[in-house]
């Protein structure tokens, strides 16, 4: 059974969580601290993941996969209040919802939904009312990102054409006014990762050599809005979580490092600028995961160390992971651990005034 303390969490926001009884078991939407105070079991018609919070954290997002006993329904995106109670599905329960991203401005969202046997995705603007309109369709889209600014959006559109992909990073007005404009195309995949802080440029993976050595990292690079590209970074697994914005640094944090197996491949956190990343030293025989983002600019990572499942990937490989962990503060320089060793950290998430790690 969860539980849960919501007083240390006064004064820092409020947690969202998606949990189950055991490894197979659907997983539940709980929220703690907030309005919701202590610990609330939020109730949807189906299995919760992916919560995601409004900026001013009056509303939640989350994927719901509706089940009868012979079928999965699509995934469909539901609203819930800041109190933990249901408020409306947002969108149609024929289309599955492939990502959702609120807008850092505005009481809406950009949704990537794909129907079931139509070879299309597309790219909405969801209100939180229920109200939607579609902005763009593709075969397929990667991945949709906001303008800092909430005034624009950057989306990867691809199609299948002549035996090969053929993709296209677009930027779109988000309001009524103004003109979307193509920033670059190219025969292979795009896979866009985020806006840089400042939203002067973007960050995407150059998916051009292929999805199975994409799978032990791809180039990072970085994409002017005039179209100007470089690499920054190589390899990169294309975790979106493993790549950390501050604005108030300007800068960014990646985990650089191939191998798609977790704890291998030399993995380092590196600090970023528009030009060339920095690798953060680290002991022999670890690795760096999870990076995250004060509000201020201090940089939490976990460092794990770099185990090999020399008896496959089962239960005690994960174990032994999961127990590992510790959380440490990072900068070009030094390192200061915050938590015991062995008491399996993972995930760092920063409280609203930087002096809370959840």
């Amino acid at each position: 059974m969860l539980t849960g303390d919501a007083s240390i969490l006064r004064g820092h926001g409020e947690l969202a969580m998606v949990w189950s009884r055991t490894p197979t078991a659907p997983q539940r939407l709980a929220l703690l601290g907030g309005p919701a105070s202590t610990l609330r079991h939020v109730s949807v018609p189906g299995a919760a993941s992916q919560p995601s919070w409004s900026p001013d954290g009056r509303w939640l997002a989350v994927h719901v996969a509706e089940r009868t006993p012979a079928v999965r329904r699509a995934e469909t995106l539901w609203l819930v209040g800041d109190d933990g109670t249901p408020v409306r599905r947002l969108t149609p329960r024929t289309a599955d919802v492939q990502s959702a991203r609120w807008s850092p401005r505005a009481d809406r969202l950009a949704v990537v939904t794909h129907r079931p046997g139509a070879h299309v995705d597309r790219l909405s603007l969801v209100h939180r009312n229920g109200s939607s309109r579609v902005l763009a369709k593709a075969q397929a889209i990667e991945n949709v990102a906001w303008s800092p600014s909430g005034r624009r959006l950057a989306v990867s559109l691809n199609a299948f054409r002549h035996q090969q992909w053929h993709s296209r990073l677009v930027v779109i007005p988000a309001g009524s006014g103004g003109h979307r404009r193509t920033v670059t195309a190219v025969d292979g995949i795009l896979d866009l990762a985020a806006w840089w802080p400042d939203g002067s440029r973007l960050l995407v993976w150059d998916g051009a050599v292929g999805s199975s050595l994409g799978a032990d990292g791809l180039p990072l690079d970085v994409v002017t809005m005039s179209g100007h590209r470089h690499q920054i970074a190589n390899p990169v697994l294309g975790y979106g979580s493993w790549i950390a914005l501050s604005r108030a640094k300007n800068e960014i944090a990646v985990i650089e490092g191939g191998d798609r197996e977790l704890t291998a491949g030399h993995k380092a956190v590196a600090i970023c600028t528009p030009q060339r990343c920095q690798r953060v030293r680290q002991p022999a025989h670890q690795i760096s995961i999870d990076p995250s983002w004060s509000a201020s600019g201090r940089l939490a990572v976990v460092r794990d160390r770099a185990i090999s499942p020399s008896r496959g990937f089962g239960p005690l490989y994960v174990k032994r992971v999961q127990d590992s962990g510790d959380i440490t503060i990072v900068t070009k320089s030094t390192a200061r651990r915050l938590t015991v060793a062995g008491h399996g950290a993972t995930a760092p998430q920063w409280g609203r005034d930087g002096s809370l790690l959840v």
